[in-house]
Parts: C-alpha cells; structure tokens; sequence
C-alpha cells in the first residue's frame, strides 16, 4: 500500500506531540542527572548541606524549557531541509535530528559515572556506584541505537532526493561500523541489496542479500531479491527454487507483491510471452507493482498487443521503472522504451 504524501493533521500533531513528550523528557531527566551531581559534589565536600533536591529540580526545569526550545526550532528547519521518509509504521515522517536526543544522553552519561564515585563515597557502598553505572551503560546502549538509526535515515533520506550513490556511501559505511547496531545493519544490507539491482550490479546484490540472516519478514524480502537475482542471470532453477523457499514461511503474505513480480519474470523468460501473459492477467490486482507492471507489459507486447502493452506504461509504471532503473536491469522491459531515450 502507498502510504498518503500527507498524514492528516490531527494525526500529524498528535506524531509531533508525542516527539515532543520525549525530548522534554529526555532533557528534563538529564538536567536532573547533572544537577543531582552538582549537587551531590558539593555536598560531599562540605560546601552546601541539602541542596541535592533544589539543584536537581532547576536543571531539570531548565533543561526542559530549553529542550522543548529546542525541538521546535529543529520541527520548523526540517521541514525545509529534509525530506520524507517512511517510517517503521509505513507512514510519510521526519526523524528527529539525532542532537535532540543525543544532547541529553552526552549530559547524563559523564554525569552518572559522577555519580558512581560520589555516591560510593557518600554512602560507603559500592552498590550505589555499581547502580549509577548500570544505569549510565544503558543509556550508552540507547547512544548506540540513536546513532545508527541516525546514519540509516540519513541514508534513506539521501534515496528519497534521489541520490543513489550518496545513500549506498552511507549505509556501506554504516554496516562497516562496529558500532552499528543489528537492525540497523540489516536495514543497510537490504537497501544496498535492492540499490545494487538497480544499477544493474547482480554479484553486489546476492552479496548483500545473502548476509541477511534475521527477521523472519526480512530473510523473505531478502531470498525473494536473490530469486530476482538468480532470474536475471538466467539461473531459472535456483531462481524457482529460492521463490519457493522465501513463500513457505509465515511471512509470505508480506511478500506476495514482490514474489509475484519475479515469478512473473521467471515465467517470460523461461516459458515464454504467453504463458507469462497468462499468469499476468490472472495476478493482476490494484495493488501490482512497477516491475510486474513491466514485465506484463513486456509479455503483451511479444504476444502481440502493443496497445495493452502501453496502457500499463502509462499508468504510472514507466515513470517509476525509470526512476528505480530496473527498466535498464531487466532486458524484455528495455525493449519497450529506447524511444524515450533515457537510457
């Protein structure tokens, strides 16, 4: 399904009221770290007696003024300078820019180590410590996360204004970091699979692809775009027997539109037009997508009905078989559209 190019503005605000709650949150918590540190430092010293609760609670409410500041100025620039992009909910969003939340974890983190030294000298135990740098290795681990998941949007974003060798940088240089986390490293995998079929580079893809190994959706997105792969290269029997493999779990509902797309292809090039016709025009659905679209359009018109072959062009498959490239990539779709000259 397509997701709208614009999310309804109640359900807009409430997106950016709950983005809101968190960045408050996050601030006003490590303001109250910082300050309980202070706090706590000057206490031990012997310069201030009880001041540990009234420090905490004006750092925190003035970290929070500043993160709420600070969150709207970023909402108002990125919707100027950065793009769309969609999300894990499947809807049009902008990330949060990774310094609203990394600000605050950057505060808390030196000031819970703080914390571990003076709190074990405050109260001559070593759990206190032990606790406060628990707590600072968690919020070291969400750092990890919000960085990675920060290199993967930039990557994406790069996609959606349509810089492909921008975006494959980055998500390659991202799946390198030891820092990066496994989804994230996942989500590069993947694209860079999907980039690399799109430039016609077959070894790179099924190199990519192949190094997907979690999440039961994502191995079968990803056996479907090795099939595709295997198919190109004229491998028709891995090609059938990996489509087979990928539409025998649990998530093959979640790929039905891609694995028809390819078994399609594996039906014209190994069958011939009118079998793939056949197929075709059983499969098609509101829902078909733009390489099905071609492929069937490729089989029309080798079976004869170029008008039918060009009706499914213009239903907006030829502009998106041009933007993705895969009608450079897949020779029968080629076929239809050096008069236009784009390749």
């Amino acid at each position: 399904m397509t997701p709208e190019p614009f999310a309804p503005p109640r359900e807009q605000h409430n997106e950016d009221s709950s983005q809101l709650v968190m960045v408050i949150a996050s601030w006003m918590l490590a303001g109250a770290t910082a300050g309980t540190s202070l706090g706590a430092t000057l206490q031990l010293f012997g310069l201030f007696k009880g001041v540990v609760v009234a420090i905490a609670m004006g750092t925190a409410v003035v970290a929070a003024i500043a993160g709420a500041v600070i969150f709207r100025w970023e909402r108002a620039h990125s919707l100027t300078h950065r793009p769309a992009i969609i999300d894990g909910r499947g809807r049009l969003s902008r990330p949060l820019n990774v310094w609203l939340l990394g600000t605050p974890i950057l505060i808390a983190i030196p000031s819970l180590l703080w914390l571990a030294i003076v709190g074990s000298l405050s109260t001559d135990s070593l759990f206190t410590g032990f606790a406060f740098l628990m707590a600072s290795s968690a919020l070291a681990w969400a750092g990890r996360k919000l960085i990675s998941g920060h290199f993967l949007a930039r990557g994406v974003e790069a996609l959606e204004l349509g810089d492909a060798i921008g975006a494959a940088e980055r998500l390659e240089i991202l799946q390198g970091r030891w820092w990066a986390t496994k989804a994230s490293r996942t989500a590069a995998w993947m694209n860079l699979g999907v980039l690399s079929v799109q430039r016609g580079d077959l070894p790179s893809a099924l190199y990519w692809y192949e190094l997907i190994d979690s999440g039961e959706a994502t191995r079968a997105f990803a056996t479907v775009g090795r099939a595709l792969v295997k198919v190109l290269q004229d491998e028709f029997d891995e090609g059938e027997r990996l489509l087979l493999e990928a539409m025998t779990g649990s998530a093959s509902r979640v790929i039905q539109t891609q694995a028809d797309e390819v078994r399609l292809l594996l039906v014209l090039r190994r069958d011939g037009a009118e079998e793939a016709r056949q197929l075709g025009e059983r499969l098609l659905g509101p829902g078909a997508g733009s390489l099905f679209l071609g492929v069937l359009a490729a089989a029309r018109a080798r079976s004869g009905d170029m008008p039918g072959a060009r009706s499914l062009l213009d239903s907006g498959a030829e502009d998106s078989l041009r933007a993705t490239g895969l009608g450079k990539v897949v020779p029968e779709i080629r076929e239809l559209l050096p008069a236009q000259g784009i390749y």
